[in-house]
């Protein structure tokens, strides 16, 4: 089992919300079965010590709330504290449910070996799809765990929503983006869906470790990293400000005059899951199950509005930053980007999603997942139809209201 000394564990300053009523009124007590130590692996998050990184919080979270609310330990072992193991290797290990009971990470992080792995990141984003308050209500209350939880059955697993970044920026650029004709060679680091549309468009779009992204803005990757490339490259997508800053590509792309655009049409939430193994979560008795439900879902709560305010402190100190006598530009990708970007999206990428699913290869040939390809992604499109109407008439006409459109988005 993976173990670390628990006087090393290095904690947050996190916010101190409270618990549910049902947390804060349980006494401590031994669980009736189930193991007393609960071995966690984030195949995502650097430990603390490496370099601060929101998503930390949900694991130490859960930690604390679990450990104060029962006799249960939580084990914590970092992404960078895993080698020789890769991701995949914690994958087989949590399917296992020996060594890793629990892991947090994103949806993409894990190959499944079958038709799932063409349309795993819907569960982490969509472009021009649901974002983090819509995601999360239709996952929670919205039919959408039912299908979270038959895509993980057939790896004997149990996914939770596990934190979020919120809305996404959309990347930094050597050159203002004013036309799609713009992304017609363009080497950019990216990830996920948006690199499929991206590369619609003639774009040279690839992914890459975080640690490639500051090498790669200034042409020293040198020797290529996993990616491959040596850079410079023409754009990088990361993340929001507060990873941006803290990664230091922020003041890597500033220094080398680049433009931060906005908004993150790829990106529009970006969900971070705990990953029980199920058989090892159901060892538990009922009420013990209820902790770990509960504990993960405050951890994620608080994750959300850690990373608000955090993306918020973190952009005005980029915006303070000069570095070889340039500050920030921020760019909105025009209108007709935008809508280009949205056409493709919904008329290649959603159209051929799951078709992609069906060729992609089955699991020992018992399971329709493009079946469940088409479950998920109407799942999200019929419930985002529904939200947006009501979005467009709350939240979006309040703002419109609050301040001026110019002071809201100055591009517009």
């Amino acid at each position: 089992m993976y173990m670390r000394d628990k006087k090393m564990n290095i904690k947050l300053n996190i916010w101190q919300l409270g618990l549910t009523a049902a947390i804060a009124f349980t006494p401590v007590f031994s669980q009736a079965s189930g193991p007393g130590t609960i071995s966690a692996v984030s195949v995502f998050s650097p430990s603390p010590a490496a370099v601060e990184f929101p998503y930390q919080e949900a694991l130490l979270r859960f930690e604390k709330i679990v450990e104060a609310s029962t006799d249960i330990e939580v084990d914590i072992i970092w992404v960078n504290e895993i080698a020789p193991d890769t991701r995949q290797d914690i994958f087989n290990k949590l399917k296992d449910g020996v060594d890793v009971h629990l892991t947090h990470g994103l949806p993409r992080h894990f190959i499944h070996g079958d038709g799932r792995d063409a349309f795993k990141d819907i569960f982490e984003n969509l472009p021009f799809g649901l974002n983090t308050e819509e995601f999360q209500t239709w996952v929670k209350v919205g039919g959408g765990q039912e299908l979270y939880d038959e895509f993980y059955e057939p790896d004997g697993l149990l996914p939770f929503i596990g934190g979020n970044t919120g809305t996404q920026f959309g990347g930094w650029f050597a050159e203002e983006i004013n036309d799609v004709s713009q992304f017609n060679g363009l080497e950019i680091r990216i990830a996920g869906f948006a690199s499929y549309v991206l590369k619609l468009f003639g774009a040279d779009a690839f992914s890459s470790a975080v640690g490639e992204v500051n090498p790669l803005l200034l042409g020293t990757n040198d020797p290529p990293g996993p990616s491959g490339r040596t850079g410079p490259i023409d754009a990088a997508e990361l993340c929001c400000p507060i990873v941006d800053f803290n990664f230091g590509v922020a003041g890597t792309a500033i220094g080398q005059g680049f433009v931060w655009h906005y908004p993150g049409w790829h990106e529009p939430t970006a969900n971070a899951q705990f990953v029980f193994n199920k058989s090892v979560f159901e060892s538990y008795d009922a009420k013990t199950q209820e902790i770990l439900r509960a504990a993960m879902a405050q951890a994620a709560q608080e994750t959300d509005l850690n990373f608000n305010n955090r993306n918020r402190e973190a952009l005005e100190e980029i915006k303070q930053l000069e570095i070889n006598g340039n500050s920030l530009q921020l760019h909105r990708f025009p209108d007709g980007v935008l809508e280009d970007l949205r056409d493709k999206t919904e008329n290649d990428l959603y159209v051929n999603l799951c078709k992609a699913t069906a060729v992609a290869g089955l699991h020992d040939g018992t399971k329709n997942f493009k079946k469940l390809c088409e479950d998920v992604l109407g799942g999200v499109l019929s419930f985002q139809d529904s939200m947006g109407e009501y979005g467009r008439l709350s939240e979006g006409a309040y703002y419109l209201t609050r301040e001026s459109k110019d002071e809201i988005c100055p591009a517009l």
